[in-house]
């Protein structure tokens, strides 16, 4: 059975992901801080381990044995941030997913970015080459984070593919 590790896996997004995967046959061990909510997640049956995104020693012992890492965890828009934490979630974090992926031998990673790396756009429908116009620090971020993601698909260290749900 494939093991698959999901970062954000309580949130709104990851408790589907999680729900699909374990529908599907996989093993699924969903990474959460200690102080997160969990009731999104009732009922699955997930294995835990807590942890960061912002934490690179959390993230050694998430990766142990995974075979494939969903990437979801994020910070979303809440106005209560400075942008720094917006950078340090979403850029560093991204970051810090990847490099332990890539020292655990992770085969796959799937990132979840968003369409808002596009904001507004002028003649849709749009391609995945349409230009980047994030508008907010969220945007932004997000932006950032994917063009580092595209930059280890493109190194060979890792395989994955980026989503824009």
């Amino acid at each position: 059975m494939r093991k698959v590790l999901v970062t954000g896996a309580n949130g709104f997004l990851g408790s589907f992901v999680c729900r699909e995967l374990l529908d599907h046959g996989y093993s699924v061990r969903g990474l959460c801080r200690p102080t997160s909510s969990l009731d999104n997640v009732k009922g699955l049956d997930l294995e835990w381990v807590h942890g960061d995104v912002k934490d690179p020693e959390s993230l050694k012992a998430a990766m142990s044995g995974v075979d494939m890492v969903v990437h979801i965890a994020a910070l979303f828009r809440e106005a209560k941030h400075p942008d720094s934490e917006y950078h340090a979630v979403n850029v560093q974090g991204t970051e810090n997913v990847f490099d332990a992926a890539i020292d655990a031998g992770v085969s796959r990673i799937v990132h979840c970015s968003t369409v808002g790396v596009h904001s507004h756009i002028p003649d849709p429908p749009a391609s995945e080459d349409e230009a980047y116009r994030p508008a907010d620090i969220y945007q932004q971020t997000k932006c950032i984070g994917e063009t580092r993601v595209n930059e280890y698909f493109e190194s060979g260290k890792i395989e994955g593919v980026i989503i824009r749900p």
